[in-house]
């Protein structure tokens, strides 16, 4: 691929079928009535791990311990696969705007090497909050495992990779959510 981007070998939840019950928006789009909600809907939701709680009697602070805990327990009893393969991950997301016109947003999951600012190849997007880095840092610590993903956009002028994912995205999905 790219000294930049490469394929790599991800972890899945197993049962497909349920996988909407499993599935979480990003952690920081999540107040505590959602977290509630998505803790309710199955014991495997990843919002267990994303979002830990520690467990009752624990301190606050470990429930980082308790997310590795369940994360370990997922990969033991096969809650969770992990590819054989490094491959690139297509993503389609059909979503309709408030015009009601329905849309569809497609992207790929890659390994990005991490690189500081100056090269100029990856920039940032927003500012970012002491707190929010903090929280992200001590669960990445604990679980030894990048639970969620960072949303990127690459210049794509002649529109080579939008073709090459949309094409990707024609195939049967491995697994579907609403």
């Amino acid at each position: 691929m790219s000294d930049l981007v490469a394929p790599f070998r991800g972890e899945r939840f197993a049962d497909v079928a349920r996988l909407s019950r499993l599935i979480a928006p990003p952690y920081d789009v999540i107040d505590p009535a959602e977290r509630a909600r998505l803790a309710a809907l199955d014991a495997d939701n990843i919002v267990h791990v994303m979002l830990p709680e520690a467990p009752p009697g624990r301190p606050e602070d470990d429930r980082y311990r308790a997310a590795a805990e369940r994360l370990a327990t997922w990969r033991r009893s096969g809650v969770l696969r992990r590819d054989a393969e490094p491959v690139l991950y297509v993503l389609a997301q059909d979503f309709t705007l408030p015009t009601g016109e329905r849309c569809v947003r497609r992207g790929l999951f890659a390994a990005v090497a991490a690189e500081g600012y100056e090269p100029r190849r990856i920039r940032p997007h927003e500012r970012t909050h002491a707190g929010p880095k903090a929280d992200r840092l001590a669960l990445l610590r604990a679980t030894a495992t990048n639970i969620e993903s960072i949303f990127l956009l690459a210049p794509d002028r002649d529109r080579t990779l939008a073709n090459a994912v949309a094409a990707a995205a024609q195939g049967t999905p491995a697994a579907t959510a609403s």
